[in-house]
């Protein structure tokens, strides 16, 4: 599988790269893009081996989300024609997950 980062999760993960470097310095939001970065190595070797969320029921793709130091998610689909996988966005969990269902129903809703 090959790994491909979508606009929407770069953005997304820019957002959290941000509040960071503002909160707690740039140093911890370098450390943190990092992490979450290095965390989808595991997809090209195992697809599957998060759960599939829930809500993905109701969007065109069927999304799973890899959890990252407890505090983020990071969810994908897989393309396994193409043998791909998708990085779709990168969620701090602490944040409302209406704002999450809202912001995936925008980019890939059926």
């Amino acid at each position: 599988m090959v790994i491909v980062w979508t606009a929407f999760a770069n953005k997304s993960l820019n957002i959290i790269k941000e509040f960071y470097a503002e909160t707690a310095g740039t140093k911890k939001a370098h450390e943190i893009e990092r992490i979450i970065i290095r965390s989808v190595d595991i997809l090209v070797r195992s697809p599957k081996i998060a759960p599939v969320e829930p809500f993905s029921q109701n969007v065109a793709q069927t999304f799973r989300a890899l959890v990252v130091m407890r505090k983020f998610k990071i969810f994908y689909f897989t393309d396994d024609e193409n043998d791909r996988v998708y990085i779709a966005y990168v969620w701090d969990c602490r944040r409302n997950p209406e704002i999450l269902i809202k912001n995936i129903r925008k980019y890939y809703d059926k």
